[in-house]
């Protein structure tokens, strides 16, 4: 019942995800795109073919999931429903809106607009009629601040930490309106929920810039540190792990807005210092000490130039917190198997199996993790995850791993070693791929290394 279906309102605060349209935000998203698969693996076709406007485009559809209440367990008999709470000490806001804490969290940050938070809550009419809850399911209702909910909501978690319980008086104007939703919110409505934040995922605030701190490059990479860390830098060879985000200008507006982070995206950037997608991250990445965390102002010139129709290229702001150094692991030597050696399938997958497993074989919707090599039949090493210096972690299923794994590994049980031939249309086909070192129509040969199922 938290939602305004086919409504979209205006956001009074700067930093919030989905206000940059997705033309805006596509060339950026089409670069981090590129960063996420060159340092993740190769095999993962959504990495290399869905762009990173994908998740923008999920964000903007929220208004179209289904309501808590068309998702929750039966309700509670009458006689075992809660009652509205007494008020504490009421709050008035310029809104319209009234809150009373009823219990003080210990979280210390306040949630924002564009943080994904998760709440548990139950609603009433004024006149003590409780309509949802999601305490009846004892599933937390999750959403992102000024994304797709009530108004009142929104303004009301700009007032939450994590663990706060509050007593919310919501007035038609911030909720459904002079029509309600009916048959449950009658018109003009006003609410009384009481929310609780049990979970945030807080995106990063936009820091300015203290030009007396910063430092020009000869590239044109400015940089500043926001944060000391410790021990050496990173050098050109060595495994990094960097958490990031990334701010630009909004349209029609003078205001900076997060454009995408870690957080957001759900996975950091992992590569190797030296061939990491991004020119300026190479740059960047040895400035940094683990724990340190630095400011860059990107100029457009160091990013790739935007496609047809993607509009012009603009200066960024990103932040660069290395997490990690390690080095890479030593990668298996190649050797092309023999005809003798393989076994051939009915779909032309060849594999020859190098040490057997323990266990059942592998099943389509198992997460599995893996180390691997990938060569071209001539030897030349495309991709490893050796190379980003531990296992690669993905769930097994069609349409986000080329089909010689999806066949490959289930061929596989824990602790198993096959090396695979895959014929191009078990691979990319007619595809270039790997950012150009997987040629169209390429046999591929990877030794997979299945080292647990989940």
């Amino acid at each position: 019942m938290l939602f305004r279906f086919g409504a979209r309102r205006s956001l009074s605060r700067p930093i919030q995800p989905t206000r940059c349209p997705v033309s805006k935000l596509l060339p950026i998203a089409l670069c981090l795109s590129a960063a996420l698969a060159a340092c993740t693996d190769s095999t993962m076709k959504s990495s290399a073919e869905t762009p990173a406007s994908e998740s923008i485009e999920a964000v903007e559809a929220v208004a179209s999931t289904p309501a808590p209440a068309e998702q929750a367990a039966p309700a509670a008999a009458a006689s075992d429903r809660p009652a509205i709470p007494e008020d504490t000490e009421i709050v008035t806001l310029e809104s319209g809106l009234k809150y009373s804490v009823l219990t003080k969290g210990e979280g210390t940050r306040t949630a924002n607009v564009g943080d994904r938070i998760s709440m548990h809550y139950t609603g009433w009419l004024l006149d003590g009629t409780m309509f949802d809850s999601s305490r009846t399911s004892g599933r937390p209702f999750s959403f992102t601040v000024g994304s797709g909910v009530i108004a009142g909501w929104s303004e009301a978690a700009q007032h939450m930490g994590l663990g706060d319980r509050l007593k919310l008086t919501i007035p038609p104007e911030l909720g459904y309106g002079a029509s309600g939703s009916p048959p449950v919110i009658p018109p003009g409505a006003t609410l009384v929920f009481e929310v609780e934040m049990v979970d945030a995922t807080f995106m990063p605030a936009y820091r300015e810039g203290n030009p007396s701190a910063q430092t020009t490059l000869e590239s044109g990479l400015v940089w500043e540190q926001l944060t000391e860390g410790a021990g050496s830098c990173a050098a050109e060879g060595d495994v990094v792990d960097l958490k990031y985000a990334i701010w630009g200008d909004t349209p029609a507006s003078d205001e900076i807005g997060l454009l995408a982070c870690d957080e957001m995206q759900g996975q950091t950037i992992k590569g190797v210092v030296g061939e990491l997608p991004l020119d300026f991250m190479n740059e960047a990445t040895v400035l940094l000490t683990v724990g340190a965390r630095y400011r860059f102002i990107v100029p457009a010139l160091l990013m790739p130039p935007p496609g047809p129709g993607a509009p012009p290229a603009a200066d960024t702001v990103w932040e660069l917190e290395l997490t990690s150094i390690s080095k890479p692991l030593p990668i298996p030597e190649f050797a092309m198997p023999t005809e003798a050696e393989l076994t051939t399938t009915e779909s032309g997958l060849a594999y020859r199996v190098d040490q057997a497993g323990e266990g059942t074989k592998v099943k389509l919707g198992q997460t599995v993790t893996v180390h691997y090599a990938g060569w071209l039949t001539d030897g030349t090493l495309f991709d490893a995850s050796y190379k980003r210096g531990g296992p690669t972690d993905f769930p097994l299923q069609p349409g986000g791993l080329i089909s010689g794994w999806i066949e490959g590994l289930q061929l596989m049980s824990q602790g198993a070693v096959y090396t695979f031939v895959i014929p191009a249309p078990m691979a990319y086909g007619a595809q270039v791929a790997a950012g150009g070192k997987i040629p169209a129509n390429s046999t591929l040969v990877f030794e997979i290394t299945l080292v647990a199922v989940q």
